[in-house]
């Protein structure tokens, strides 16, 4: 079957641009729970240390690349 058809095939439902048929007012995405999380200490040390770790790799990565390659 063409592409042409498929996409006119009265058979085929109707597909909706809004996910499991719901509408969300602007004034309630303001006031959403979901949107008001906050992050508590544990994941803003977890956060920090994952972030030391990363510039530490990198730093040592520099590092060796630079006893490497004469610069």
């Amino acid at each position: 079957m063409p592409v042409r058809q498929w996409l006119n095939n009265p058979k085929m439902p109707n597909v909706s641009d809004q996910p499991l048929y719901t509408n969300v007012s602007p004034s309630a995405a303001d006031t959403d729970p979901v949107l008001e999380q906050k992050f508590s200490t544990r994941q803003i040390v977890y956060l920090a240390a994952i972030g030391a770790a990363t510039s530490g790799w990198l730093w040592l990565i520099a590092r060796i690349l630079m006893w490497a390659i004469p610069l």
